[in-house]
């Protein structure tokens, strides 16, 4: 009975596994990115300008972050998340909000690491006019 159960368990957490790597779109390395500076930076690839703005701009750890996505044409937001680049540690979510879908804001809080220097990047996937889907990224660096 003991037997049974544990290759119950180890069958459903092997489907579970699964089921998130088929879930988990990947965003390919030559996807468009920016370095941010002073916490701003702007991308402009295939007539979808987007400018990205963190305030507070030192982008200070265990603080809530606010940031700002501005684009010069209406978007759709499908999915956003913030991950380590030297550290892995999981998706953080990022729920962007937008009265007119050319003005975005969203919280953030990133959490403290054994890493001195952080980097992360915030994965955006956008869906501009033509309908495409974009993955944009913007890679920065926390100190602490």
């Amino acid at each position: 009975m003991h037997q049974k159960k544990l290759l119950l368990a180890v069958g459903l957490l092997i489907l579970i596994t699964i089921g998130l790597v088929i879930g988990q779109k990947e965003v390919s390395s030559d996807a468009e990115y920016c370095r941010m500076a002073n916490g701003a930076c702007s991308i402009d690839d295939l007539g979808v300008k987007i400018d990205i703005q963190f305030a507070p701009a030192s982008i200070p750890l265990e603080t809530e972050l606010d940031i700002s996505m501005m684009s010069a044409s209406p978007l759709s937001i499908r999915q956003a998340w913030v991950e380590g680049i030297n550290m892995y540690m999981g998706r953080i979510p990022v729920q962007f909000e937008s009265n007119d879908g050319m003005n975005w804001h969203a919280p953030l809080f990133l959490g403290m690491c054994s890493e001195p220097d952080m980097q992360w990047q915030l994965i955006v996937e956008v869906t501009g006019n033509g309908g495409k889907s974009l993955f944009k990224r913007f890679i920065f660096t926390t100190l602490h």
